[in-house]
């Protein structure tokens, strides 16, 4: 700071060099800055280049080239165009400060410039062929083997409740806002403020409508309690109770986390930002995440309704996993352990391994499975049965224990009221056979 104190001069020959020390000011305005220091540029000076070897030269600067626009050098605005100058410039003097300089033509109609580096204090209008403004100071070589710079181009004007200027930055330059290019640079964290949760017009809002909510919930559980035991109509005003009571606990909990996420701290370091909600959109119909709350319920993603309604969005994610969509278009494999499906499926080619389908009730249904195939009807005695693997092939039973098994070799026939088969003697002859019951009741052919 003392060093940056030491190289300030008066580059416009304006100033008086008598130093004010007053123990306050009081004025209507306040301007800061030189005329000739009134410009912009994307200029950008690096120092303290890192080597092939990784070593730090303090010695030398790098600068990337760019445009410089002056507004009050002339009547009319002008602008320079800086080159680069990429194999950097040598500081031949660690002890010693420099001053980086923006040379450039005064002939009208060039706008031929370059960075200029000196340890000479010049004056804007030093040369009759180039203005000379100054752009910052690069320091001496520190006792950590590094240069500093500070740059002094700009103003900033002080003027009751406002104050006009292009960067404030801190004490190291690592944070700074970048007021002219619209940049945030360097950590940032936003402390939680005691009084600010109701300082938000949508916390009175929502205060009111949590009010609202939870005398809700309270009726609706009166209700849904009162309920139990009554007849239809009873059930119905249960059912609407409950309704009442899950949407009154998801604005509850809404409010809970917006209450959370106020008291809460936001940090954002370069990349990285830590927040306990984000919120888009117009909280009208929007979508956000949640960081906040510990249980398995609490809501983590959501989209199709505000942020007060997030417990029943059309789109959410809980903390324990489980997703809810409305609707889904999904391309590749899927694995699955288990599910339930309602209304059309519809399934072009595919396998089914131990599948039960059930006709509306489950007494009627198909099971599918490594064994066979069975077809299971009302009463569950009514049954049929296709073996893949054994013994029988197929097998028949009805309600009244009857029972038929066919094999690859006989037909046989079992049960409290299992009748003959009645089939007529065909011809011995060459080119036939015939089909009888055996002694022990098996058809035979």
């Amino acid at each position: 700071m003392q060093e940056m104190l030491d190289s300030v001069f008066d580059a416009d020959g304006y100033f008086d060099m008598d130093k004010i020390k007053p123990l306050s000011v009081e004025t209507s305005m306040l301007a800061v800055g030189s005329k000739s220091g009134q410009f912009t540029t994307d200029i950008i000076i690096e120092t303290n280049v890192r080597g092939a070897n990784g070593v730090v030269n303090p010695n030398l600067v790098i600068i990337t080239g760019g445009t410089v626009a002056h507004v009050a050098i002339e009547e009319s605005p002008r602008s320079w165009d800086i080159p680069s100058a990429p194999q950097g410039i040598a500081l031949n003097i660690p002890s010693s400060p420099y001053y980086v300089y923006l040379r450039c033509t005064i002939a009208a109609g060039s706008r031929n410039g370059e960075v200029f580096i000196s340890t000479e204090q010049i004056r804007v209008d030093q040369s009759s062929t180039h203005y000379h403004f100054l752009m910052g100071v690069i320091h001496s070589v520190s006792a950590e083997g590094v240069r500093w710079v500070t740059m002094t181009y700009g103003a900033t004007s002080i003027n009751g409740r406002f104050i006009k200027t292009g960067r404030i930055q801190s004490a190291d330059g690592h944070t700074y806002f970048d007021l002219d290019s619209g940049v945030i640079s360097g950590k940032m964290t936003f402390l939680a403020g005691s009084s600010g949760l109701s300082a938000l017009s949508e916390f009175m809002t929502l205060s009111g409508v949590a009010s609202g909510a939870q005398s809700t919930a309270t009726d609706a559980h009166s209700r849904a309690v009162g309920a139990q035991g009554a007849a239809d109509s009873a059930w119905r005003h249960a059912d609407t109770a409950n309704s009442n009571a899950t949407t009154a606990q998801n604005t509850v909990n809404a409010l809970n986390y917006l209450k959370d996420a106020i008291q809460g701290t936001t940090h954002v370091n370069g990349g990285f930002i830590s927040a306990k909600v984000i919120l888009l959109g117009n909280n009208v119909n929007s979508a956000g995440i949640n960081g906040t709350g510990n249980s398995a319920n609490d809501i983590r993603f959501w989209a199709g309704s505000s942020f007060l309604n997030c417990g029943s969005a059309p789109f959410r994610v809980t903390q324990g996993g489980t997703l809810y969509a409305t609707g889904a278009v999904i391309s590749g494999a899927i694995t699955a352990t288990s599910g339930s499906f309602t209304g059309h499926i519809t399934a072009t080619s595919g396998t089914l391994t131990n599948v039960t389908i059930e006709a509306g009730i489950s007494s009627h249904r198909i099971n599918i499975g490594n064994s066979g195939l069975g077809i299971t009807g009302s009463p569950a005695t009514n049954y049929l049965g296709l073996s893949a693997t054994g013994y029988p092939l197929l097998h028949l039973n009805d309600a009244m224990g009857n029972r038929l098994e066919v094999q690859s070799y006989r037909i046989s026939f079992s049960g409290p009221t299992a009748k003959d088969v009645v089939l007529p003697n065909l011809p011995t002859s060459a080119g036939y056979s015939r089909v009888w019951r055996d002694a022990s009741g098996y058809l035979r052919i």
